[in-house]
């Protein structure tokens, strides 16, 4: 006896269809966010790495940290007599090769955080007109005070014996490459972070934003930066920072605290992050 096999009827290739659609749209977030998580975790490693290339330069250098304003060069001229700015630029890796830690990474892709590569707007916030509409190569700064005497204070941070909380001093940190407002009027400009001590400044750099991005607007990026086609989920998240101990770590821009402790930030209302840049000032 012949069986006769039947096609779908209508119903069913709906029905069969509609299972696909639901599948597909319990999955897809799910992917998103492993994808988003795997670009964190790459940051991380990223920071991971540079922070032992800076270790290994201070073993090779007396104990000395590799200084803010020439690990990747933006100081004086280049080496061929270069004017200053163009080694500062962050779309040239001829900057970051001219540094003095790159022997100790020989690496570019470990200038770049991949969220920042992401989500970094198609035409680049520019800083006096340099690098406008280029793309990105690196994303991360060193901490200002590190290397050198602190201007704000008369500590000396040259070396790790001078760092009085190790885990608690940043040495690389992701920088934003926009103005937040509330937060900076700079964009990426040098290789060097410059945290103020006063919350949310205007008169500083910004640690990134974009990373953990939550819900809801704690601020707004400018007219400008939005216009270059960034949006204002990049301005509601925070950073990932490469700390003196070797330890990476997840900070928020956005919290503060009022210090009342001795010295000109008594009274103030300091960011939170400002610990990891000063270390006169405890961990709150």
């Amino acid at each position: 006896m012949r069986h006769i096999r039947h096609a779908f009827t209508l119903i069913e290739l709906l029905v069969v269809i509609s299972i696909i659609a639901l599948l597909i749209a319990i999955l897809l977030p799910a992917l998103s966010r492993a994808v988003e998580t795997a670009k964190d975790a790459s940051c991380r490693s990223n920071l991971r790495q540079l922070g032992i290339a800076e270790a290994s330069f201070a073993g090779d250098n007396k104990g000395r940290f590799p200084q803010s304003d020439q690990w990747v060069w933006n100081s004086g001229t280049g080496p061929n007599g270069e004017p200053s700015f163009p080694r500062i630029d962050p779309t040239l890796t001829t900057a970051t090769e001219a540094g003095t830690l790159f022997p100790y990474t020989l690496d570019n892709a470990l200038y770049l955080c991949p969220v920042a590569a992401d989500m970094m707007p198609s035409r680049s916030e520019s800083y006096l007109g340099a690098w406008k509409g280029s793309k990105l190569v690196r994303s991360y700064s060193m901490n200002w005070n590190i290397g050198r005497k602190i201007f704000e204070t008369s500590e000396k941070l040259e070396t790790l014996d001078d760092i009085g909380q190790p885990s608690h001093m940043e040495v690389v940190c992701e920088e934003n490459t926009f103005p937040v407002l509330g937060l900076n009027t700079h964009p990426m400009q040098d290789s060097t972070m410059i945290a103020r001590n006063v919350y949310k400044t205007t008169d500083g750099d910004s640690f990134a934003t974009f990373h953990g991005r939550i819900g809801g607007n704690k601020t707004t990026l400018s007219f400008t930066s939005r216009n270059l086609g960034a949006s204002d989920a990049m301005a509601s998240g925070g950073s990932n920072v490469s700390f003196a101990d070797g330890h990476v770590e997840f900070v928020d821009p956005w919290t503060s605290y009022t210090y009342t402790g001795s010295g000109p930030w008594n009274g103030l209302p300091v960011s939170g992050t400002l610990q990891y840049c000063i270390d006169s000032i405890p961990v709150q």
